[in-house]
């Protein structure tokens, strides 16, 4: 059974105004007992409460209640529209074609069941979770893998118990700030990094989305700096495949920030958005250079 408690659920039927189911007291009880928490928010894209609350959970807030005010229905649809667009889609029979290599890589995301193969129609599947809690704008610390790069793939996957998916994208690196993996990377290798979530088409033809609330995802072709991780919220810990811890889209000289955590009012949202990339670069020197000088004897590569 899940230890993942679904705290909301929209009808998946056409009526014009579904409703929030209420919040079960054990897993209402479960929520103020354990701050490291998941939760699943199923929604309904035909309705517009369904997409006040898709839209609220995109950005990284706490699902809006029914009857608040938000950008009207055409503006939420272009919004989750385009979010949408940038997630990688797998076909639900397509793990048969999988090696053994790929299932073991898999078998990390059993813990997290969240695909309903017979649902009548699509749904969407927001995780929320405390991903960003103890994250400052430059995680480096919490980081094996700190490297400027454009993304050259992504692919989605299943879980080995095709339960749940994630995507992977492939990253060919143009700088490298820190590499603690104990493997050697240079400029112009190519390494895989992962993260949560998917799009999942059903031999039906209907398509389960999942997104981890406040993250997004890459884009190909688009040129980022990236924070990697062996953690990841809610998985079992190993040391053997990178995670997005978070990252930041460097267009034109300038930043944007892949996630939105906190609504926008997180760190990684506000810091560096807008700003130039040198005084993000500069700032990622000086760090590394003071961490550097306060232990002189411990080297970049392990």
């Amino acid at each position: 059974m899940s230890n993942f408690p679904r705290l909301f659920s929209l009808p998946k039927t056409k009526q014009p105004t579904p409703q929030v189911n209420p919040i079960a007291p054990c897993a209402k009880e479960d929520l103020m007992k354990n701050k490291k928490w998941l939760a699943f928010l199923a929604v309904s894209s035909a309705a517009l409460t369904g997409l006040i609350v898709l839209l609220s959970a995109l950005i990284g807030q706490t699902p809006l209640v029914s009857g608040q005010k938000g950008q009207d229905e055409k503006d939420q649809n272009e919004s989750i529209s385009k979010m949408r667009a940038t997630f990688p889609v797998v076909d639900y029979l397509q793990t048969s074609l999988q090696d053994a290599d790929r299932r073991a890589k898999s078998r990390k995301y059993n813990l997290a069941p969240v695909l309903s193969p017979n649902t009548p129609g699509n749904v969407t599947e927001a995780i929320f979770n405390e991903w960003a809690e103890d994250l400052t704008a430059l995680p480096i610390e919490k980081s094996q893998v700190v490297v400027v790069g454009t993304v050259v793939e992504a692919r989605a996957y299943l879980s080995d118990n095709k339960q749940a998916v994630y995507s992977e994208f492939t990253i060919e690196i143009e700088k490298i700030f820190k590499n603690e993996t104990g493997k050697k990377i240079s400029v112009k290798d190519k390494m895989n990094a992962e993260r949560q979530g998917g799009i999942v088409r059903f031999p039906s033809g209907v398509e389960q989305w999942i997104f981890i609330s406040g993250q997004g995802m890459p884009v190909l072709q688009k040129r980022y700096l990236f924070f990697l991780s062996y953690d990841s919220v809610g998985l079992e810990q190993q040391k053997s495949d990178l995670s997005i811890l978070t990252g930041y889209e460097i267009k034109d000289g300038y930043i944007y920030p892949l996630d939105n955590p906190g609504g926008g009012s997180h760190p990684i949202a506000t810091s560096y958005k807008g700003k130039d990339e040198k005084s993000l670069f500069d700032d990622l020197d000086k760090f590394l250079k003071r961490k550097l000088n306060d232990s002189p004897k411990k080297e970049v590569q392990q």
